[in-house]
């Protein structure tokens, strides 16, 4: 719209211009005109010469406010300055019982069309009440011309050369005020197919700048839906390792992992399988917001679960057979449009997998969302198995060092039984050999 203005603004520029132009060249014709009369009133008519000098200081002023704000002021008076000047003459020159001097009326009327020269009809605020003017002195002018008199010969313009002249001055003012008309018009037609050009290639610009403004807002709509798709996604990675980090049981936090994504994805059912040997096992399941335990397993040989597992890929159906999975709810039984099952892969090794039914179509950044998670769950689920491994690990080690504790034990107090034995003996083993010396002794003193 600046656009637009701009043009229109150069546009009344440019229409300003034209009329100043067409003022000052009437302002110089008016001019010439007023001398003309002064020096024929100062051969024929003296008395009457304070006019058409009047109209020659008239028309100067006329000139020298064109390039003001007063211009619209100058035109006005330029508009009936010599039709007033011709009235004043020939109401003059008549004398009273005479009648008008049609040569001279003929002049008037070819006078009464400066109105049209010097203004347009769009403005019709100046051009009614200087037209008005001009008729009205044009219609009234025999009246007057029985009110004003001199004692002024008027024969010379009835008859003979000035007579004729008069006309001719008549028809020549009239073609004079018609080629300015035709001059004005065409610098009319001009300015409007220029301003139409200008406000062409304007409107081409705006269609131009609207059309880069529409990719631009595209642009900025698709960067905008990407962010809040990437902000999406974050905010749900940070609920779901939030979930994962809690300090709860296996079976509780798949619970909540798969009750969580079902709200988030706008999903209707889904199910959490963990990989054991070659089987799938449910471990976790969820169906419009209440929750089913069902004991299941699947071989890795078998349908879509095995299908992905082996895969290691996604598979998304959007055409579900009738039979695969219906969702139950207050309305009654109904089957989902979609089913995606997603793989849960850390380092290429299939922990299990994730099974969701919705009845709207998953997006793009819905799927990838999953897969990441199923990347984080797959992460969870190694670690809680390395984790149970060593628990596992530490007790057996454990139990181990109690046994030991338990054998060292009982080797000690073995020990101790076997050293108080060897003491006993020991000491039996001396009593005998003493008993066995006092025995010796005694045979000995028996011989002696």
């Amino acid at each position: 719209m600046t656009d637009i203005n701009v043009a229109k603004k150069i546009g009344e520029e440019e229409k300003r211009l034209q009329r100043q132009k067409i003022t000052k060249s009437v302002a110089l014709i008016t001019t010439v005109v007023g001398a003309c009369y002064a020096v024929f009133s100062h051969i024929f008519y003296p008395s009457l010469i304070i006019y058409p000098i009047a109209c020659v200081i008239i028309s100067l002023l006329a000139l020298a406010l064109n390039k003001t704000s007063w211009n619209d002021v100058a035109r006005l008076v330029l508009s009936v300055l010599v039709m007033a000047l011709a009235f004043v003459y020939h109401a003059f020159i008549v004398q009273p019982g005479e009648p008008i001097i049609y040569s001279l009326y003929m002049i008037q009327m070819s006078l009464s069309v400066i109105p049209w020269v010097l203004f347009d009809y769009n403005e019709r605020s100046y051009l009614i009440p200087t037209l008005l003017i001009c008729y009205a002195m044009f219609f009234t002018q025999n009246v007057v011309n029985q009110q004003m008199s001199m004692p002024l010969d008027s024969t010379m313009f009835r008859e003979g050369l000035l007579n004729n002249v008069s006309y001719i001055f008549a028809v020549l003012i009239l073609v004079s005020c018609l080629i300015f008309l035709k001059i004005k018009y065409h610098e009319a037609e001009k300015r409007k197919y220029g301003l139409v050009g200008t406000l062409e290639d304007q409107k081409d610009e705006l269609r131009a700048k609207q059309s880069e403004l529409e990719k631009t807002m595209d642009e900025v709509n698709a960067s905008r839906k990407e962010e809040e798709k990437r902000t999406w996604t974050a905010t749900g990675l940070s609920e779901i390792s939030d979930i994962l980090r809690e300090n709860d049981t296996e079976s509780n936090i798949f619970d909540k992992v798969l009750s969580k994504l079902i709200r988030y994805t706008n999903s209707n059912q889904g199910g959490i399988y963990l990989l054991e040997d070659d089987l799938l096992i449910l471990t976790s399941s969820y169906a419009y917001n209440h929750k089913k335990i069902i004991e299941q397993q699947v071989s890795v040989e078998n349908g879509l679960l095995g299908q992905a597992t082996k895969g290691k890929d996604a598979i998304y159906l959007k055409e579900v057979p009738d039979s695969y999975v219906t969702i139950t709810s207050g309305l009654g039984e109904s089957t989902p449009r979609n089913i995606l099952i997603i793989p849960l892969i850390l380092n290429e090794a299939v922990e299990g997998v994730m099974e969701f039914a919705s009845f709207y179509l998953y997006e793009d950044h819905q799927i990838a969302f999953l897969k990441r998670v199923g990347e984080n769950i797959a992460s969870y689920i190694f670690n809680y198995k390395s984790n149970e491994k060593t628990r596992q690990l530490l007790k057996q080690s454990q139990e181990h060092s109690e046994q030991m504790r338990a054998q060292e034990e009982e080797m000690r107090q073995n020990l101790e039984e076997l050293s108080a034995t060897q003491e006993q003996m020991a000491r039996k083993e001396r009593e005998y050999l003493k008993k066995i010396k006092d025995l010796e002794d005694q045979a000995l003193k028996s011989k002696i």
